[in-house]
């Protein structure tokens, strides 16, 4: 019970983690898969699916995209 409360609020940190790694290059902003990836992410947050959905969901949507493009 502990590990899944605890895993409940790494969720969110680890979506703002990743904002913030993920788009910042250098000095300026980066609009790229990786958005698509984290968009996916957080809605599946939000709906509050386990943890390792959003990441499976983030991974498999910016592959798609990465092949797609």
């Amino acid at each position: 019970m502990r590990l899944t409360r605890a895993l409940g609020f790494a969720v969110p940190a680890l979506l703002a983690a990743l904002v913030v790694t993920q788009f910042a290059d250098g000095t300026r902003f980066v609009l790229d898969a990786r958005l698509a990836g984290v968009a996916a992410a957080a809605v599946v947050a939000i709906a509050g699916r386990p943890l390792l959905l959003a990441v499976a969901t983030a991974v498999a949507t910016t592959a798609l995209i990465r092949a797609l493009t």
